[in-house]
């Protein structure tokens, strides 16, 4: 897969998770190492326990297949590394954002991923 149709997968996979669709959907996702992701989902701007996405365990499993190989795709294309991902579909699905960053701090454990998403809320 490119990287369009991996953004493409994600977006639909995290739409069809979302409960409301008539407000941004947003992802985030911190790899901790090889394979394993932490993965966070909300609606509307900030996240908080009233706008907690409940990810099933079928999407989880197809998250980290997905962003797995979303990042094995930036490493084999050397489009730079990163360990977080911020995902936002707009409201009604139209159109998404996708951010990357590499955290120091996550790996170092400065800080840790309860943490980091404090940021987020």
């Amino acid at each position: 897969m490119n990287g369009n149709e991996y953004y493409n997968e994600i977006a639909q996979l995290l739409y069809n998770e979302s409960p409301v669709v008539d407000m941004c959907i947003n992802l985030l996702a911190y790899r901790r190492g090889d394979n394993v992701f932490a993965i966070n989902a909300w609606f509307d701007s900030n996240l908080s326990v009233e706008n907690n996405i409940d990810i099933s365990n079928h999407a989880v499993i197809e998250f980290t297949k997905l962003l797995n190989g979303l990042y094995g795709y930036f490493v084999e294309g050397k489009l730079g590394d990163w360990n977080v991902i911020h995902f936002v579909i707009s409201p009604g699905g139209d159109s998404f954002n996708v951010d990357f960053e590499f955290s120091e701090d996550l790996v170092a454990e400065n800080i840790f991923w309860n943490e980091y998403i404090h940021k987020f809320m």
